[in-house]
């Protein structure tokens, strides 16, 4: 969540987002994993909601530098 708050914050906009932790998979077995849902846009300094998308290589890059860090 941090690095999508990030990626939204260098464009000036507040974005929403959830997320919700699973410990099980389809068959009732142990498969811890988590899903984040965020906003498609975002509210700027006006509160004025504008459109946004990310850049899925530029997130996916951060995010592993993140946890690298993390895991250091």
């Amino acid at each position: 969540a941090d690095n999508l708050i990030y990626a939204a914050k260098r464009r000036g906009l507040r974005v929403g987002i959830f997320g919700a932790l699973h410990t099980y998979g389809r068959r009732l077995n142990w498969h811890p994993h988590v899903h984040l849902s965020v906003t498609a846009g975002g509210l700027d300094e006006q509160d004025v909601w504008k459109n946004l998308s990310f850049h899925k290589e530029a997130l996916r890059r951060r995010w592993m530098w993140l946890v690298r860090d993390y895991l250091l």
